[in-house]
């Protein structure tokens, strides 16, 4: 769900906030949902949105002519984000499942304690596979030449 309100323009705080709330508004009203997957997707877009739009009314930014308009990413910025993430997706395939599962979580920003609680692995583990998977992400970015500024591997 977070990769489906980055998609629409959310940033990454913007999309897990709105999902945390979507899913805290479904623990409440389970009892009355009929179908979790689109009532928690509907859910997390209407959060987003009002959000956005809460953001939009206090900081607005000038424009050129002396209009106020939200903050808005351009078009291209948007596309090349999209592309950035779909270029790191591509790359995140190319690990064994373990290492993967481990590494998502750590890019996430999971503790490696919250890692091995979830995996359900020792620390010391968890500790080896996300060794292994920045290795082997190394790799894989030096041997196709992918421009990688800012990534931390």
């Amino acid at each position: 769900m977070v990769l489906y309100l980055r998609k629409i323009g959310a940033s990454e705080a913007e999309a897990e906030d709105a999902v945390s709330e979507a899913m805290t508004q479904a623990c409440k009203a389970w009892d009355q949902i009929r179908s979790p997957r689109a009532w928690v997707r509907k859910a997390a877009f209407t959060s987003y949105i009002r959000h956005a739009e809460k953001m939009r009314k206090e900081n607005p930014v000038p424009e050129p002519g002396g209009l106020m308009v939200g903050r808005v990413s351009s078009a291209e910025e948007k596309y090349q984000e999209q592309q950035e993430e779909c270029s790191v997706i591509e790359i995140m395939r190319k690990l064994p499942p373990e290492q993967r599962k481990v590494a998502s979580l750590f890019y996430d920003g999971l503790s490696l304690e919250e890692i091995a609680e979830v995996a359900g692995k020792p620390n010391a583990t968890v500790r080896s596979l996300l060794r292994h998977a920045r290795t082997h992400l190394k790799e894989v970015v030096q041997s196709e030449g992918i421009d990688s500024p800012g990534v931390v591997l």
